[in-house]
C-alpha cells in the first residue's frame, strides 16, 4: 500500500525570525525538527528530469521469458542487472544490464527458496535481494540468486492484516498491522495501524507506535463497515535508518527513529481538491459495472447488490493530499499527488493513463521540486541516475522500463 499542508523557506536556526518570502523554514519544537515548505527550492533550470524514452524495456517480444504478469516489484543491482518480482510465474526473474534474461530465482512452493505468492522485492546492501512472500515471510537471496535465509513474522500477529516489509540497515524490518478497532458501533471513525519493529534477535517484534490508517463508516443498512471512498490513508515507508509515517488528510510526513520516537515533521503547501458530485457518480458507475466490459453482462443479482451498496457509500469531502511514497537510493523522499483515476483502478499492478507528478524532498525534509513520470508508468526503484518501474502498453501488456534521470540540481 503506497498526509498535511504548510509554508515558508531557507533553512534557518530556530531562534532566527523567518523571512515571509522564504521557501523553507526549519525550527525545533521539544526536540523535534519541523520543516515547513511553502514552495520548492529548485529553479526551472535545476529541476530533475526523466529521459523521454526508456533505455531498457523488458516485456516486449514473443519469448515467454520476457512475458510479465502482475509485476510486484523491480530493483536494479549495482552492476546494472535488473530483478523483477513476477507474481504470475511465482519467481524472481533476473535480466542483465541490457535487459536480456539471465535466470529465474525461486519457484512456487512452501519450502526454502520457494514462494506461495510473490508480493514484493527490495534490494538490500551488497545487492542482497529481499523477496516478500504472502506467507508473512521474507526470503533473502545473494546477488547470484542463491537462497541465504528466511524470516517470518511472529504468529501472535494472526488476526491482524500485516502489510509490507520496510527494511533497515541494522537488519531489522518494520511492519504494520491493522485494523486496531474492530467493534465500532454504527457511525464514522478513523481506524489506526500499529507499527511493529522486528529485529534479527526479536522475531516476535514490538509495537513502537500507533497511527491513523483509514476512515470507515457503518450504518444499520450495511452488514459490515466500509472504507470511506476517497478518504485519506496511512503510509509507513522505511529509509534505511528509520521510517516515515503519514496520513494523507494533510500534507505532512513524520520521520521516526527505529525505537518509534519522532525525529522530524515535514510539511508542504497543499490545496485540497474537492470531491464533486460528478466524481461520486463516476465512482458509483465504476463499481456497479465493474467486470462487465469485455466480460459479458454482470449478473443481475450482483448488480442489485452493488447498487444497494452504492446507495449507502460515504465519500470524503476532498481527495487525499497524496497517494504514493517512495525513498530513493540516496534517501530522498518521493511523494505522488493524488488523482481521482487512482481510485478507479483495480489490481496490484495498476498504473494511471496520464503522467503523474511526484514531489521530491531531501533527507533533511526540504522540498526540492517536482518530477513528472510518464503516463502508464509506476516507479518501483529510484537511483541516482535512473527510475525503474512498471509500464503498461496500449494493450495493457506489462513491461518493466528503465528511464534515465538527469539530476541537474546540486
Amino acid at each position: 500500500m503506497s498526509t498535511s499542508r504548510w509554508i515558508l523557506g531557507l533553512i534557518v536556526i530556530a531562534t532566527v525570525a523567518p523571512s515571509v518570502n522564504a521557501q523553507q523554514v526549519t525550527r525545533d519544537s521539544a526536540g523535534v525538527r519541523i520543516v515547513e515548505n511553502a514552495r520548492p527550492a529548485w529553479s526551472v533550470a535545476q529541476a530533475w528530469r526523466l529521459a523521454a524514452q526508456p533505455s531498457i524495456d523488458i516485456g516486449s517480444g514473443e519469448d515467454s521469458l520476457y512475458e510479465l504478469a502482475t509485476v510486484m516489484g523491480a530493483a536494479r543491482l549495482s552492476d546494472g542487472r535488473i530483478a523483477v518480482a513476477n507474481m504470475g510465474t511465482g519467481n524472481i526473474r533476473m535480466y542483465d544490464a541490457r535487459g536480456r534474461f539471465v535466470r529465474a530465482i525461486g519457484r512456487r512452493g512452501q519450502g526454502p527458496g520457494e514462494f506461495r505468492q510473490v508480493m514484493g522485492l527490495v534490494r538490500r546492501p551488497g545487492d542482497t535481494l529481499a523477496v516478500i512472500d504472502s506467507r508473512e515471510e521474507v526470503e533473502f537471496y545473494s546477488a547470484d540468486g542463491k537462497f541465504a535465509r528466511g524470516a517470518r513474522a511472529s504468529s501472535h500477529w494472526n488476526g491482524l492484516v500485516m502489510s509490507g516489509f520496510e527494511f533497515l540497515d541494522d537488519g531489522s524490518f518494520v511492519r504494520t498491522s491493522w485494523p486496531q478497532g474492530t467493534n465500532h458501533p454504527d457511525g464514522r471513525w478513523v481506524d489506526s495501524l500499529a507499527v511493529v519493529v522486528i529485529s534479527p534477535n526479536d522475531t516476535a517484534g514490538r509495537i513502537v507506535g500507533r497511527h491513523p490508517a483509514m476512515e470507515f463508516t457503518k450504518t444499520p443498512a450495511l452488514p459490515f463497515a466500509q472504507a470511506v471512498t476517497f478518504s485519506p490513508f496511512g503510509f509507513v515507508v522505511g529509509d534505511r535508518t528509520g521510517y516515515y509515517v503519514a496520513y494523507a488528510d494533510r500534507y505532512e510526513v513524520r520521520r521516526h527513529r527505529p525505537d518509534g520516537s519522532l525525529e522530524r515533521i515535514i510539511r508542504a503547501a497543499w490545496t485540497p481538491q474537492p470531491v464533486r458530485d460528478a466524481d461520486r457518480d463516476r465512482y458509483r458507475d465504476f463499481i456497479i459495472n465493474l467486470g462487465a466490459e469485455g466480460g459479458g453482462a454482470v449478473d443481475p443479482r450482483l448488480l442489485a447488490q452493488r447498487r444497494k451498496m452504492m446507495e449507502e457509500v460515504s465519500f470524503a469531502r476532498s481527495l487525499p493530499a497524496y497517494q504514493s511514497m517512495l525513498v530513493d537510493s540516496e534517501r530522498h523522499l518521493w511523494v505522488s499527488d493524488a488523482t481521482l483515476e487512482w481510485f478507479l483502478g483495480q489490481g496490484f499492478s495498476r498504473v494511471l493513463s496520464t503522467p503523474t507528478t511526484w514531489r521530491v524532498f531531501d533527507p533533511s525534509g526540504r522540498w526540492l521540486g517536482i518530477v513528472t513520470m510518464p503516463a502508464r508508468f509506476r516507479p518501483m526503484d529510484i537511483g541516482r541516475d535512473y527510475v525503474l518501474g512498471l509500464w503498461r502498453d496500449a494493450d495493457d501488456v506489462e513491461h518493466v522500463r528503465l528511464y534515465g534521470l538527469a539530476r541537474t540540481a546540486r
